[in-house]
């Protein structure tokens, strides 16, 4: 009877020892924990930043020439195609232009009527010219009307969007922004406009692809909020139809949407870790002019682009949870140090009870 009444205090003193020893090394090891996944967290922000900031090196290189290609053909040919003699000679010569640069859809010259008078289109097997029973009257497409008010020297530049072709959005595909530079006679009269169509899959397609290889899977977004590059591809082009409307970045994250046009570069929310960077078109496109007189000063575009990444909080991002303790714990209690860490308390919990035990057995015996 009197073994059974010792067992029983050295369970008493044990559980009270381990119970001690738990509630000294919990919050100590909840500290640690904390402080690890803040790391991590402030590792994760700068690798955002730095995907954003790449996406965006990658999309201000590719069109930064763009300026300085619409230029060129202007300078060269806005004399000469004064005269009809000459186009057949200059569609040899933007045929040659077209091979060479390989992103561009179409070079046109519409005259101030808004007549296609020559067209290269470019084909899978190179440029061509386009037949003359193939030319088309552009008179009520928005790229040439606000390009033929622009004063001489100016350059007007779309919003991107899908190619129309009669109307109809073409398939596949064509993301598309369309320059246009106006050509004035001696007298200063409109003669016509030069366009260039840019495929803007030249760097659509490189943007996804690093956005493939981020964590945090970076997406581009017009001013209103509808994607032009995402991961996935069925949020694309809301705005070009009817029932795409609701395919927009707004929709699905308000708040954060919010604080991206506030000029926000990183928000922390309950949807998970948001880093953001406008892109603002008409400053990449006067970049090279600020260094170079000869090209526009003028450049007439509005167009605001968002670059976003994403890290949202789940499993896969324990550190976005870094302010919950209910979660730390939880998240504490499912990694290998809480398994050793109750281990050692154990082990320390029984030398103690033993010592206990001990230390009274020998004050009995006295």
């Amino acid at each position: 009877m009197k073994k059974m009444e010792v067992n029983a205090g050295d369970k008493k003193v044990f559980v009270l020892i381990f119970i001690v020893l738990l509630l000294i090394t919990i919050p100590g090891l909840l500290w640690l924990e904390k402080r690890d996944l803040e790391n991590e967290l402030a590792k994760a922000q700068v690798k955002s930043e730095w995907s954003v900031q790449m996406e965006y090196s990658i999309v201000s290189a590719r069109i930064s020439s763009l300026v300085a290609d619409t230029s060129y053909l202007h300078d060269i040919y806005a004399t000469r195609l004064e005269d009809p003699a000459e186009y057949d000679k200059i569609a040899q010569e933007w045929m040659v232009f077209s091979n060479k640069m390989h992103v561009y859809d179409q070079i046109r010259f519409i005259d101030a009527d808004g007549n296609e008078k020559i067209r290269i289109d470019l084909k899978p097997g190179g440029a061509v010219k386009a037949p003359d029973k193939e030319l088309q009257n552009k008179k009520d497409r928005y790229y040439f009307y606000e390009a033929a008010d622009l004063p001489a020297g100016a350059l007007h530049v779309s919003p991107l969007d899908l190619n129309m072709e009669r109307g109809q959005i073409e398939t596949p595909f064509k993301p598309m922004i369309r320059l246009g530079m106006p050509v004035h006679k001696a007298d200063g009269t409109l003669l016509g406009v030069i366009v260039m169509n840019y495929l803007a899959k030249d760097f659509l397609s490189a943007f996804k692809e690093y956005a493939i290889t981020s964590e945090n899977k970076p997406v581009l977004l017009n001013s209103a909020g509808y994607y032009l590059a995402s991961h996935d591809t069925v949020q694309e082009w809301g705005f070009m139809f009817d029932k795409g409307k609701e395919r927009r970045f707004d929709v699905y994250y308000p708040e954060e949407w919010a604080g991206v046009q506030q000029g926000q570069l990183r928000q922390y929310t309950d949807e998970g870790l948001f880093t953001a960077l406008p892109i603002k078109l008409r400053n990449i496109l006067l970049r090279d002019a600020e260094r170079n007189p000869t090209l526009p000063q003028t450049v007439y575009c509005d167009e605001t682009w968002y670059i976003v990444g994403m890290l949202p909080r789940d499993e896969e991002h324990p550190y976005l949870y870094t302010e919950d303790m209910r979660y730390l714990f939880s998240y504490l209690v499912s990694q290998p140090a809480f398994v050793i860490l109750i281990l050692f308390i154990i082990f320390a919990a029984s030398i103690a009870t033993q010592t206990v035990a001990t230390l009274s057995s020998d004050s009995l015996s006295c």
